[in-house]
């Protein structure tokens, strides 16, 4: 983890994956 703490890029990265999650449980959740 304190690889991982280092990289902000990476942090952002996961957080971007993790909105696009919840935009994706949404439209489903909409059908």
């Amino acid at each position: 983890m304190a690889c991982v703490i280092k990289k902000p890029e990476y942090i952002e990265f996961m957080n971007k994956r993790f909105d696009q999650g919840l935009a994706m449980a949404k439209h489903l959740a909409e059908k």
